[in-house]
């Protein structure tokens, strides 16, 4: 699914007050880790909210992040830094001109937006799960979900049925008991931004955090006592608390790791890989403490 820019007029009367400039961080520069010792499993655990279904979705294709609701030169700062976290991450990126996928929405009230996209624009939703859904209607920092599809092993999109909603695969592999015939995959990621919120944050700030929300399925609300530092508790945590400046080193490690890693595994195995990914990544960074 593509996210049609024309969308932004409309959020135009939801507009936030614009962010503090900052600077132009085009280079990916994150904090250092305090312990590399601390338990990746933990932290892979608690970034993955592993579906019904047992896989993981991530984008297979190229992602076009695009945002509104700051001043245009903001709205263009965060989809570069998104663009820019992408491309160190492993994450296929468009050439510019791209249509829309990735749309990220700064509003003054996040909470009456969504509502307004459910009831206005439904096809925003389809797909969206059933526990995504119930999320959607508690908005108070921000919301984030996916529109999602299937992709074989080949790399090819799966057949929709319009009708029931199914996915139609015309390939006759016989699964293993650690891989599939296909996996799920994203076709849209939308973020939306309490502008209420983002008082005393960057621009950089915002753009990672978001770039957090829409590379990966990720829940903020898990992380009542993060294993290791995370951009992801930069909304929640108490006002006066320190709070990540930029992207973890952690960060950009997990999402490195689940792009890295083998698509059509169901989620124990392919969680396991991403551990050991994340291990390996660590451990060749230098330590900047």
């Amino acid at each position: 699914m593509l996210i049609p820019i024309a969308l932004s007029l409309a959020v135009q009367a939801a507009t936030a007050t614009p962010a503090p400039p900052s600077q132009n961080q085009q280079a990916i520069v994150v904090q250092g880790r305090r312990d590399v010792q601390r338990q990746i499993h933990d932290f892979v655990k608690a970034l993955t909210d592993i579906p019904p279904a047992g896989q993981l979705s991530r984008f297979d294709f190229t992602v076009c992040p695009v945002a509104v609701g700051l001043s245009k030169p903001q709205n263009e700062e965060v989809a570069d830094r998104m663009r820019a976290v992408a491309d160190a991450a492993g994450i296929k990126v468009g050439k510019p001109g791209c249509k829309a996928n990735v749309l990220v929405v700064v509003s003054n009230d996040a909470q009456k937006f969504v509502d307004w996209l459910k009831n206005d624009e439904p096809e925003y939703f389809i797909g969206v799960t059933p526990k995504e859904k119930a999320l959607l209607k508690h908005v108070s920092h921000a919301a984030a979900w996916h529109i999602e599809g299937r992709t074989d092993q080949d790399g090819v999109n799966v057949t929709r049925d319009l009708d029931s909603g199914m996915f139609i695969s015309s390939r006759t592999d016989i699964p293993s008991r650690i891989s599939t015939n296909d996996h799920p995959s994203f076709e849209a990621a939308i973020v939306v931004l309490d502008g209420r919120s983002l008082g005393g944050l960057t621009v950089v700030q915002l753009a990672d955090y978001a770039a957090m929300r829409a590379f990966a399925k990720t829940d903020p609300s898990r992380l009542a006592n993060p294993a290791a530092p995370t951009i992801l508790t930069l909304l929640d945590t108490p006002m006066g608390s320190a709070v990540p400046i930029t992207l973890t080193e952690w960060d950009l490690a997990y999402l490195k790791a689940l792009y890295d890693s083998t698509t059509n595994r169901l989620a124990g195995q392919r969680t396991g890989e991403m551990q050991k990914k994340m291990a390996q990544d660590l451990k060749d960074r230098p330590n900047d403490d």
